[in-house]
């Protein structure tokens, strides 16, 4: 696929999702560690602390991957 534009069609809203969910991933894992700190200890919480950093974790790496398109 060829364009002639100085950017990839569609990367800006890829960037905007992308930045969503590291914003979100990183309110969430701060939310989950609260409550951690206010002991609870909800199964989901755990769980909630392995998976959110990921969902930041990978908004991130796709920011770096729409960067480097640029």
């Amino acid at each position: 696929m060829t364009f002639t534009g100085s950017t990839p069609p569609g990367s800006s809203a890829r960037a905007g999702l992308a930045w969503f969910c590291v914003v979100a991933g990183i309110a969430l894992t701060a939310l989950a560690v609260y409550d951690l700190a206010n002991g609870e200890r909800n199964p989901s919480l755990w769980v909630a602390v392995i998976c959110w950093p990921l969902v930041a974790i990978s908004g991130g790496l796709q920011l770096i991957r729409i960067r480097g398109q640029k």
